[in-house]
């Protein structure tokens, strides 16, 4: 049954990559013109990306729950809880300009400000983690001072790069203020996961590691969604809405896996061996 499962969705994401793809190449077709118009691939896109974000949000918060009350590593969860919900109502927002009244959502409008509560929530649940897992007594990796200049250096090198041609667009300051801050933010909570998945290099194989490589594939498809959307905006190639909508919709389909596989971890395993003596009075990571 879960082959078939496997089997379905990898088939129904082909479909879908195919479909948005499509668009993109062969816009001016019959079947783009009259079938699959870009108003059609706007709603379907928008309800496919609050069903993910939405079984995000129940993954996460059932993962937080099956820690239990006294795990530390619960509340990072519950934070991503809140990261999943907070692009939920966002997406909502964005969803009722699009397919209610039919236009674009104004920028900035409320579901920027429902993004930067999701940011903020995601930013401290990457800390968190990082603090617990190397507060749990596992023989967790130490990321050396040279990797921590070099990530300190890359991140505003990228960002300078790549967002000063969009923050000098003759644009209102307020919609160049927003296309910059999202990718930074990005570029942020990218770095944090890269921490996250060093300190965790010695748990590889095993399902912790699984779970935060799926997580930084979502991560890295939102950060690319967000400077492809700023590019485009910047350069006014609507055309190409369809590959931004197949970026966002493929990050939180990744983000909404990673919380799956975290609580089907703790349903098939609620919890990995004691750390060691001297830490045995904490709780059990998973």
């Amino acid at each position: 049954m879960r082959g078939t499962l496997r089997i379905t969705v990898a088939v129904f994401a082909s479909a879908l990559a195919v479909l948005y793809l499509g668009d993109v190449f062969a816009s001016d077709t019959w079947f783009y013109y009259r079938v699959f118009t870009k108003f059609l691939l706007g709603a379907l896109a928008s309800s496919l990306k609050l069903a993910t974000l939405g079984a995000g949000v129940i993954f996460a918060t059932r993962a937080a729950a099956g820690f239990g009350a006294g795990n530390e590593v619960s509340t990072p969860w519950r934070l991503v809880a809140c990261w999943l919900g907070s692009f939920f109502v966002a997406q909502s927002i964005l969803s009722t300009y699009q397919v209610i009244f039919r236009r674009t959502a104004p920028l900035p409008s409320a579901a920027d400000a429902a993004l930067l509560v999701g940011y903020g929530c995601l930013i401290a649940a990457l800390v968190s983690f990082l603090r617990v897992y190397r507060a749990t007594g596992f023989a967790v990796g130490l990321l050396p001072p040279r990797r921590v200049i070099g990530v300190a250096v890359s991140v505003p090198v990228t960002a300078l790069l790549l967002l000063v041609p969009i923050a000098r667009a003759e644009k209102p300051v307020v919609q160049r203020a927003v296309n910059v801050l999202f990718p930074l933010l990005d570029l942020t909570v990218l770095s944090l996961v890269g921490l996250l998945l060093h300190t965790l290099l010695p748990m590889r194989g095993g399902r912790v590691f699984r779970v935060w490589s799926v997580m930084l594939v979502a991560f890295t498809l939102v950060c690319a969604g967000d400077m492809l959307f700023a590019y485009f905006s910047f350069r006014a190639w609507h055309h190409l809405e369809s590959l931004v909508n197949l970026v966002f919709l493929a990050s939180y389909a990744f983000g909404a896996v990673a919380a799956w596989l975290q609580y089907r971890a703790l349903r098939d395993a609620p919890l990995l061996p004691r750390p060691r003596a001297r830490m045995s009075s904490r709780p059990a990571v998973t």
